[in-house]
């Protein structure tokens, strides 16, 4: 419902799952309170495992804030996908934070975490966070954090972003771990579009022992999405290494009165939009093209984030004169982890 929105997901590699339940349950002016639980095993596993997690997220105009926290038994497999366990796994972790924007001064945030490990000391972090936008094309952000229990000291970064167009845009890091140690990374891409089209990046990274170049280019695909990368490894000029990867990823997506899809990967939530039976409508995700409706009237947005506002929009132009439209926008929350049926309800007044 607009409310609660209650599922199920699994995750398998050979010798490994994961599996269980989880429940999202939106409160009118009071966030979103989310819960989840999940059992581990296999073949590969020394014993079976489990975790749940309970986590508020709340966003009013420009204040947001959330509360995150995770438990762990010992034997508890991580993440199926990455076929094996992490040597020092989480005991618990709790996490909170807070952003405020203000108009003409940028936005002002702080977050902190504690994380208990089995067999060994726990961590707590302190971060304080700060960017802006200067003269529209860049920006500036910048994080310190306080490091107190198995690790100690303090970190830092700040980045400078700035978009040359609405497709190309450039950003340079600087970065400063809790022993002291430089990393430097410099990135120029072009996003992939929420619709068809493509989409690519270069980044350099410059670290104590390691430098790294990587070139990313994907392409999206009415049903899928396709992607590949290379990537050259040196510690400091020596032993070089290079890799690369390919992939190809499509999902499947159902919805009542829609009915079925085949799309481009679903990560997290997904939106289907109905305009009448009218065909060949453009449709916008925010202020870009989404893509245009098939003959049934029906477009697919496979990538929306859960619980979190999302805008689509028609094209005035696109709508017969012989049709009424009540509103060109709509403005949705996406359940958890679920899809919603985004209905604009076109009605012929001749």
């Amino acid at each position: 419902t607009d409310r609660i929105t209650i599922g199920a997901r699994a995750d398998g590699v050979q010798g490994l799952w994961s599996a269980g339940p989880n429940i999202a349950v939106r409160i009118p002016r009071g966030g979103v309170v989310s819960a989840a639980w999940s059992k581990s095993g296999g073949s590969d596993a020394p014993k079976t495992g489990d975790a749940s997690t309970l986590g508020w997220n709340w966003s009013e105009g420009n204040f947001s804030a959330n509360v995150l926290q995770r438990r762990y038994s010992e034997y508890y497999a991580f993440d199926a996908a990455l076929s094996a366990f992490q040597i020092t796994p989480i005991k618990r972790a709790l996490a909170g934070g807070a952003n405020l924007s203000v108009y003409g001064a940028g936005t002002f945030s702080i977050s902190g975490d504690t994380i208990s490990y089995w067999g060994a000391p726990d961590e707590r972090r302190t971060t304080l966070g700060y960017s802006m936008s200067v003269l529209g094309r860049l920006s500036i952000s910048a994080t310190v954090s306080h490091l107190t229990g198995g690790r100690t000291g303090t970190e830092a970064a700040i980045t400078l972003a700035y978009s040359f167009s609405d497709r190309v845009s450039a950003t340079a890091t600087r970065q400063r771990n809790s022993s002291g140690d430089y990393t430097s990374q410099m990135r120029i891409s072009t996003p992939q579009p929420p619709g068809e089209g493509w989409g690519a990046s270069v980044t350099s990274t410059r670290a104590p022992t390691l430098n790294t170049m990587e070139a990313t280019a994907g392409v999206n695909l009415s049903h899928a999405q396709l992607g590949a990368s290379v990537r050259r490894d040196d510690q400091n000029g020596f032993n070089p290494t290079t890799s690369w990867r390919v992939g190809a990823g499509s999902s499947i997506a159902f919805a009542s009165g829609a009915g079925f899809f085949v799309t481009r990967p679903i990560e997290q939530s997904f939106a289907i939009v109905k305009v009448g039976q009218l065909a060949d409508v453009a449709v916008l995700q925010g202020s870009q093209v989404l893509g245009r409706t098939n003959a049934d009237g029906v477009l697919i947005a496979p990538d929306v984030n859960s619980l979190n506002p999302m805008t689509f929009g028609l094209r005035d132009g696109d709508i017969p004169m012989e049709y009424a439209l009540g509103a060109t926008t709509r403005q949705i929350l996406p359940p958890q982890n679920a899809g919603i049926l985004v209905n604009f309800g076109l009605k012929r007044i001749h």
